[in-house]
């Protein structure tokens, strides 16, 4: 039995909350948490041993004095924590964690609660506790000239000591906690399965409750005295029937505003922590990749047009000038949720005016499809309640072609482009290549999405 820092801090919520945590702990790549580590020794004047240690009954070290070690893993009866920097005293210990936000975040607090707890346990009790949050006022400018320092210290030892007494409470009942944990899981695991836990716009503890009570089947959720909004009845209809719903007034609304030739348009964004390349802010957001799919006819096959830019030099300018090339600007161009590709021609337009009167243009003819399925007007049997492209792709095609790839989201889309930052040695042909076989592969199924919807217009003109 392994007890992590996971396990732990999902013991001590109240209502554990599986994929939240689950998201907390990948939403940093080790590359990334490494960077910020090296950025931290030298704000703090701390010299780092970058060396793997073990702290166990089996293992016996000298540490030194006013060293920061950032890779000592604290084991204990089946606990495993390893801090982001520990420094030793004779018999204490200060505990450094990076909560990569402007806030302090519980699983930062929780892990070094564990580590408080394991390093007790080895004679050493807590001195200090430091949460390393990201600094708010932090921008480009004032970052250079040292005015802020990239990091705002948050004093947490008295907050980290109840945790860790909460921790050596639950101790004793680890095993029974661990099984309940598991059986919860296993439980979670089933219910995502289950047709109640896709229901449209429904509370997740009425899910819970109505599961409980065997209801799980759409046919069994139609036939109960639920009371069911009109979208939740028209889901059980199409799942039960295996019939889409079509709200064909609104998809020929859709389709009379399109172009004959129609552009498909999507791109790749991502944030760090702290200000790079061209950013200015801490968690600025900026698109790297983009793809376009061209469809001069519905029954043409498009062509496809693409963009990507290494993070090494400001590529802003090359970027919107390579979006002003493919995309014509007497054609429709139709996006999945426009927020983010609207949000970045708008700041390319205020980056550069000569630049604006086309990117205006651009945004002028962006259609979002994406409302058609999050107002509910089209629904298709095997959506799961869900309305991202590739639940709809996944509907309407017997292979979901996501799972052929390297990257199969956008979050580990920017995950993977930030590699080619942090460690310039990377594959960058291999990961510049999984990165445009993402971005190309949204637009293509944008492609199938319109053709798609396009029969039910043929089929009702």
């Amino acid at each position: 039995m392994k007890f992590t820092e996971h396990t732990i801090h999902t013991l001590l919520q109240k209502q554990p909350n599986y994929r939240a945590e689950s998201y907390a702990e990948e939403a940093y790549s080790d590359e990334e948490v490494t960077a910020l580590k090296k950025l931290a020794s030298d704000e703090l004047a701390l010299p780092l041993d970058w060396t793997a240690y073990s702290l166990s009954d089996d293992s016996v070290h000298k540490f030194k004095k006013n060293v920061g070690y950032t890779a000592v893993t604290l084991s204990y009866e089946g606990h495993h924590i390893t801090p982001h920097i520990i420094l030793f005293n004779s018999n204490s210990i200060e505990l450094i964690q990076l909560s990569i936000s402007y806030y302090p975040t519980r699983i930062a607090l929780n892990c070094m609660g564990l580590a408080s707890f394991i390093a007790h346990k080895h004679g050493f009790n807590l001195k200090s506790a430091t949460l390393l949050c990201i600094n708010q006022p932090l921008n480009e400018s004032k970052y250079k000239s040292h005015h802020y320092g990239l990091f705002k210290s948050i004093a947490m030892t008295k907050r980290v000591k109840k945790i860790s007494q909460r921790v050596c409470l639950l101790h004793p009942r680890l095993l029974e906690k661990e099984k309940e944990l598991a059986d919860h899981q296993q439980f979670l695991d089933h219910f995502q399965t289950t047709d109640i836990a896709c229901l449209i716009n429904f509370p997740y503890k009425q899910k819970v409750m109505l599961y409980n009570q065997g209801i799980r089947t759409f046919k069994d959720i139609s036939n109960s005295t639920l009371p069911l909004s009109a979208i939740q009845q028209r889901q059980c209809d199409v799942e039960i029937s295996q019939k889409p719903y079509i709200n064909l007034n609104e998809l020929r609304s859709f389709f009379n505003s399109i172009t004959s030739t129609v552009h498909f348009f999507d791109s790749e964004a991502c944030q760090f922590p702290i200000p790079v390349l061209f950013t200015k802010k801490p968690f600025e957001t900026f698109p790297f990749s983009f793809s376009v799919h061209t469809l001069n006819h519905v029954k043409n096959d498009p062509t496809h047009d693409e963009a990507f830019f290494y993070p090494d030099t400001d590529f802003r300018r090359a970027f919107a000038e390579a979006l002003i090339s493919y995309l014509n600007h007497g054609n429709s161009i139709i996006v999945y949720d426009a927020t983010m590709e609207k949000k970045l021609l708008q700041n390319f337009a205020l980056l550069f005016p000569d630049l604006a009167d086309d990117l205006n243009t651009i945004i002028l003819n962006i259609k979002d499809i994406a409302p058609l399925f999050l107002n509910h007007h089209i629904i298709l049997p095997g959506m799961k309640g869900k309305r991202s492209i590739k639940y709809i792709i996944e509907a309407i095609q017997t292979h979901n072609p996501y799972h052929d790839l390297a990257i199969q989201s956008g979050f580990y889309a920017a995950h993977t482009y930030k590699q080619l930052f942090y460690t310039p040695s990377s594959e960058r042909e291999l990961i510049k290549n999984n990165l445009c076989s993402y971005c190309a592969l949204d637009t293509e199924n944008l492609v199938a999405i319109f053709k798609f919807l396009f029969t039910f217009i043929q089929k009702n003109s």
